[in-house]
This record gives structure tokens, C-alpha cells and sequence, in this order.
């Protein structure tokens, strides 16, 4: 009798470990593969940009980084922009906007939430300055495709094509918001003199005290691996003290 249990105690360690390891692989399977969406205004979106520019779709390389990061830097064609300096755009026909996932020696990385670019589409994209080049802005949430209506154009979003308020926004009315929070509304880029103009008012009340754009990014990465992290700790030390409890039990 005593044999058995031990066999049946066994039993349940080995059984409470194997859900440790399932749980700790469904958290790491969400960390980085799923990436979940909610619509949010220009107006919110724009708070996290650092510039905005609407351009053609020329092409994509692919490029690895550090930390076997592979990422994507897509080439645009720019009309118009607005939060950008001139300088930050070398050549306007082949403006650089990067983008994790890719395809590297033959394998591709895919990553949710990525955007996808059509050749010679035409699009409107809120792009975030980081260490690396400029990034868009949330993923595929900071890309807007335009469409014609009676003469008007509109922009409508790229992940929310059929949501009431980001389906169908006026050219006009995008425009209003973005010199709002950058001071200049969508215009030519001219090579003699800087596009941007300073930050308004409002973006400066609303970006007080922020980081800058990178850093956040490294400081949400790591905030995200320190969670992960003491998730781990705390499913071991709950199966520790769980197997703990129950060979007291048995003595």
C-alpha cells in the first residue's frame, strides 16, 4: 500500500508539472504570436505617432537584427507628410519604413499584426521614430488605404475597413487632426526648406513628461519579459509547494 502511494503521489507531481510546462507554453504562444486589435480614433492613434506621410508602395527587404530579430523595411514613395523633417527624409522616392517579420535564407517570420502592402498601393501611414528608422505606428492599426467618393478622398482603415468611424474619413477632416497634434497639416515636401513646424499646444499638454518613442518600446518589451518571468517563478513555486504539502500529508 505504501508503494502505491508513492506511485499515485508521483503520479500527480509528474501530472501538476506537465501543466506547468502546458501553461507556460500557451503564455509564451500568446506573448508572441497573438496580437489583438481594438479600433481606436485618429485622435487616439496620433499620440503615439511621431509623424505621418502618405505614399506609393515601391517595394520590401528584409533585414536581421539583433537578438535574430528579422524585420521588414518597406519603400515608399512620399507626396505628402507632415511631423517629419526634411532631413529625416533622404530621398522621398525611396522613404524606408520598417515593420517586424519578414522572410530570412528562406524562412518566413511571421509576426500578427504586421501590416501587408500591395505594389504601387497607394496609403496613408502614422509611423513612430525608434532607434532603427521609422516604424508604424501599432502595427497594422497605423496604416489607412485611400478611396475616392464623388470627387472626395478618404481614408479608411486598414484593420477596421467596415467600423462606422475609421471606414470612411475625410481627407479634410484627417488632415485637421494631424496639424492638431504637429502644427502642419499634409504637405508638399520641399527640398529648401523644413516640413516640420513644432508641436502644437494640445500634443504638447498631452506628450508631457513621455518618453521618447524608442525607449517605450524597450521599456515595454522588458516589462513584458519581467511578467513573463515571475509568471514562471510563480507557477514553480505553486507546484513546488503543492507537491511540498502533499508528501507531509503523507508521512
Amino acid at each position: 500500500p505504501i508503494n502505491l502511494v508513492k506511485y499515485f503521489n508521483k503520479r500527480v507531481i509528474m501530472a501538476k508539472y506537465n501543466l506547468l510546462f502546458s501553461l507556460l507554453v500557451l503564455v509564451f504562444s500568446l506573448n508572441l504570436k497573438a496580437t489583438t486589435f481594438i479600433p481606436l480614433s485618429v485622435k487616439q492613434q496620433l499620440r503615439d505617432a511621431s509623424g505621418v506621410i502618405r505614399g506609393v508602395y515601391q517595394g520590401s527587404t528584409y533585414k536581421k537584427m539583433r537578438g535574430d530579430r528579422v524585420i521588414t523595411e518597406a519603400s515608399f514613395k512620399i507626396s505628402t507628410m507632415s511631423g517629419l523633417k526634411n532631413h529625416e527624409v533622404i530621398n522621398k522616392n525611396n522613404f524606408k519604413v520598417i515593420f517586424p517579420g519578414g522572410k530570412w535564407q528562406g524562412v518566413n517570420y511571421q509576426i500578427s499584426g504586421s501590416p501587408t502592402f500591395k505594389k504601387n498601393e497607394e496609403v496613408v501611414l502614422l509611423l513612430t521614430k525608434t532607434s532603427n528608422g521609422f516604424a508604424v505606428t501599432n502595427l497594422a492599426l497605423g496604416k489607412y488605404t485611400i478611396k475616392k467618393e464623388f470627387g472626395k478622398e478618404y481614408l479608411s482603415s486598414a484593420l477596421f475597413p467596415n467600423h462606422k468611424n475609421l471606414r470612411s474619413i475625410p481627407l479634410a477632416q484627417f488632415n485637421s487632426y494631424v496639424k492638431d497634434y504637429f502644427g502642419s497639416g499634409m504637405i508638399n515636401i520641399d527640398p529648401d526648406k523644413f516640413v516640420y513646424k513644432g508641436i502644437s499646444k494640445e500634443r504638447k499638454q498631452k506628450t508631457k513628461g513621455r518618453r521618447p518613442a524608442s525607449t517605450e518600446e524597450e521599456a515595454t518589451e522588458t516589462e513584458r519579459e519581467n511578467s513573463i518571468v515571475w509568471l514562471v517563478i510563480l507557477f514553480a513555486f505553486l507546484g513546488f509547494y503543492s507537491a511540498y504539502t502533499t508528501k507531509q500529508r503523507n508521512k
